[in-house]
């Protein structure tokens, strides 16, 4: 840019010179006119270059906006991986259970369907709700945080119903002595032996308040 106007200034002065020494009057006049030209030329090659930066900083504004928004997604990518894991995980408590082939898969298309179609609108947060709905006594999806369906035994007959299951032992075949974090996040199956998980109970029992 420095370079640019050096040259022009340098035509600039030649032409001044030069008109100095043309006798033909309309020759000169031309010749006077060109240095007003150039210099109009000069200003907006000025003008522009300083509207460059400013326009440079908008274009990086809008790069950060598009990277904000890619991470956002991002995350909640890596919330679906997490689901995704946390069920993987109940499959194999399933196996280890010796449940039913049918019944897994039965299960993990719901829990497909539910992941890629996200929770309903009116979402039910445990089983007082789902017994608004007539539902029956049985293992139903509840959304606790209003995101995430967690699976519960749900008893709809003692005491008048809506009861949220959030401990279950049928059998000796689950293993009940676990870390904290296991008790933090829940385990083993809702129709045989499971503990809801300390961190699901909370969201439920922060709706409002609850009879044990």
């Amino acid at each position: 840019m420095k370079l640019v106007i050096e040259f022009i200034s340098i035509i600039i002065g030649l032409l001044k010179v030069s008109s100095i020494h043309v006798k033909d009057d309309y020759i000169k006049r031309e010749l006077q006119e060109y240095p007003s030209q150039i210099n109009n030329i000069l200003h907006y090659i000025q003008g522009k270059c300083h509207r460059a930066p400013k326009e440079t900083v908008q274009e990086m504004k809008r790069k950060k906006k598009s990277i904000l928004k890619k991470l956002e997604t991002y995350k909640e990518v890596i919330k679906l991986n997490k689901h995704i894991e946390k069920e993987f995980n109940w499959i194999i408590e399933e196996i280890k259970d010796h449940k039913s082939a049918p019944e897994i898969i039965t299960s993990l298309r719901k829990d497909v369907h539910e992941i890629c179609e996200g929770p309903p609108l009116n979402q039910q947060r445990d089983c007082t709700d789902l017994k608004k709905l007539n539902r029956r006594t049985g293992i139903h999806t509840i959304y606790p945080d209003n995101a995430h369906g967690v699976k519960i035994f749900c008893n709809m007959e003692v005491d008048g119903g809506g009861w949220s299951v959030i401990q279950r032992r049928q059998d000796g075949t689950t293993n009940f002595y676990r870390s904290w974090s296991e008790y933090k996040k829940g385990f083993g199956s809702p129709d045989r032996n499971v503990w809801l998980g300390n961190d699901n109970i909370h969201a439920i029992t922060s709706i409002g308040d609850y009879e044990l």
